[in-house]
């Protein structure tokens, strides 16, 4: 399968696709998650059926893209017992080597299609988008109602009993906001086998950020579990200049515990949409040059930080801990390459060594 610069895929909106896959080779397994979730996939990987079914039981999956052999276990005979946990997902068996015989034992078995280790980007995504389809239709012929997704998922970091209660009472009269669960403190959250996807983060500031060296740290962490995540705070007394430092290293706002519902929700809305609720004036001293503040802030040199697409690539596998030797077996590139992009993105971060410029990733939220 080459696995290369992604191709944009309109998978019709609203939440992300959900796909598991199932694989005994692990390096590969990693492989293709990095290369799905780069096309706007939400995945799970599991090594065998065991683990895969064990996730099935845990959440909705829509497409399982499934290994042919699994070791010494057969792929038809697992996709079975998966079929069985989730009758209305859809499989997709992986093969290193096609044959005529595979593709008909697995349209027997009731598998969605087959696909090959060695097809192109372009059929691989397009077969998930028909068992995307299919599926979809199936659904709508079944008559089963297909549960509308919140507006926005969040979950709350506080000890505060009296404020985690009243959140949870927001969000039960708000349904379009689901909170997805409350944690005391962020070392609880680092102990989950599974972090959901979620779209913002309600930190106390009280209960989370006791000292200057403490809040960085613990953002650091926060964007590590969840890249993605926009970090909000509440219950919080700090100066205008430690509010501009924060709105630098991510954090999307300031809410009043007291505040409306009405405000709450307008306040989530923007902030999940990439907008900062803080005063006018604090956004004009932390963003001074409008959406390229960050070359600014971070670069004292005039070096862009911005990295290409394949530059991405690379540094992700880094943050996975693979050798230059495994990067290039991964993307099909040369080792001479990848020492070239390496070195590049070192210049662009301002940064001397690979361990550097993963901190510098994740306290920045390059991805």
């Amino acid at each position: 399968m080459i696995l290369t610069t992604p191709v944009n895929m309109d998978t019709g909106g609203g939440d992300k696709p959900s796909l598991l896959l199932v694989d005994d080779e692990n390096d590969f397994l990693i492989s293709l998650q990095i290369w799905l979730e780069h096309e706007g996939f939400r995945t799970r990987t599991a090594l065998n059926s065991q683990e895969a079914l064990k996730i099935l039981q845990e959440e909705e999956i829509d497409v399982t893209i499934l290994d042919y052999r699994l070791g010494t276990e057969d792929g038809l005979t697992a996709a079975k017992k998966l079929s069985k946990a989730n009758d209305d997902m859809k499989i997709i068996i992986l093969t290193a080597r096609p044959s005529y015989e595979i593709a008909v034992e697995s349209i027997k078995s009731g598998i969605f299609d087959y696909i090959s280790k060695v097809d192109s980007k372009d059929k691989v995504l397009e077969t998930i988008r028909k068992a995307l389809q299919a599926r979809e239709k199936e659904m709508l012929e079944k008559g089963k109602i297909i549960s509308k997704q919140p507006l926005l998922k969040y979950i709350v970091l506080c000890n505060h009993s009296l404020i985690k209660e009243r959140l949870e009472t927001f969000s039960h009269h708000n349904p379009d906001f689901k909170l997805i669960k409350t944690y005391s403190f962020l070392e609880i959250l680092d102990q989950q086998t599974h972090i959901p996807e979620i779209d913002v983060a309600l930190v106390c500031a009280s209960c989370c950020l006791d000292t200057d060296e403490h809040c960085f740290e613990f953002f650091n962490k926060l964007y590590r579990l969840i890249p993605r995540v926009k970090p909000v705070l509440f219950n919080e007394n700090f100066p205008e200049e430690k509010k501009v430092e924060l709105i630098r290293i991510g954090v999307k706002g300031f809410l009043s515990i007291d505040m409306g519902s009405d405000i709450l929700k307008k306040a989530l809305v923007l902030i999940k949409e990439g907008e900062t609720w803080a005063s006018r004036r604090l956004l004009s001293i932390a963003i001074p040059s409008g959406p390229d503040y960050l070359k600014n802030y971070l670069h004292d040199k005039g070096q862009s930080f911005i990295l290409s697409e394949r530059e991405k690539e690379i540094l992700k596998t880094m943050v996975l801990g693979f050798k230059n030797k495994d990067i290039a077996d991964k993307l099909y590139i040369s080792e001479n390459t990848v020492k070239t992009h390496i070195g590049n993105i070192f210049k662009k971060f301002g940064v001397n060594n690979r361990a550097q410029a993963i901190i510098f990733a994740m306290e920045h939220r390059v991805f």
